[in-house]
């Protein structure tokens, strides 16, 4: 489609991030679009603890790791800030993104590329540590970078120091194509992304 919205129009999708809607669209085609819409919404906050649960177990942390990293991914999303403004009380931390508060403001694919950005570690670490399914962590990163660039920033950070502790020279081979071949799978929104980055 065509925004009509800034600038006399421009392609939907141009300055936000595509795979939140990609998945609507998918859902929308056996789903009414409204439900289509609120499943996207909350899958972020659904997928938050079960993903912090993978990554612990990925890195072997020894138990009660899990279900404590599953757990506070519950208190985050619970979070909110409270400031004196103006002589008041008020809540803040509602729009920045992560937080339920900030999913029901809009900010639903922070929330969704964080549970990406941990499942991409988690099989990031699997296929260094087996060298099998190299795809997968491709297509999660592929997945959190089209969800928040923010997000994606730290969950390359993650995977760089997961990479570090794994015999970095040896898994260089595997390593080098996820990021290689994910960064690819995201041109076609990165590439027009960046060119036209003094417009956003």
């Amino acid at each position: 489609g065509w925004s009509q919205s800034w600038y006399s129009g421009f392609p939907i999708g141009q300055y936000y991030f595509p795979f939140p809607a990609l998945l609507t669209a998918l859902f929308d085609s056996f789903l009414p679009y409204n439900v289509a819409f609120k499943i996207v919404t909350v899958l972020g906050p659904i997928l938050l603890p079960v993903s912090a649960y993978t990554l612990a177990e990925q890195l072997e942390f020894p138990w009660p790791a899990s279900p404590l990293a599953a757990v506070a991914t519950l208190y985050y999303q619970f979070e909110t800030r409270h400031a004196l403004v103006g002589g008041e009380w008020k809540t803040t931390w509602t729009i920045y993104g992560g937080n339920l508060a900030s999913g029901l403001a809009g900010e639903f694919s922070f929330t969704l590329a964080l549970a990406l950005a941990l499942f991409f570690v988690a099989a990031f670490t699997a296929t260094l540590r087996t060298g099998r399914r190299p795809w997968l962590p491709v297509v999660l990163l592929a997945a959190c970078v089209t969800s928040h660039v923010v997000v994606a920033m730290f969950g390359i950070f993650l995977a760089v120091l997961v990479w570090l502790v794994h015999r970095p020279l040896r898994t260089l081979r595997i390593a080098a194509p996820v990021g290689i071949v994910a960064g690819l799978l995201t041109c076609t929104w990165t590439l027009p992304l960046v060119a036209t980055e003094p417009y956003t």
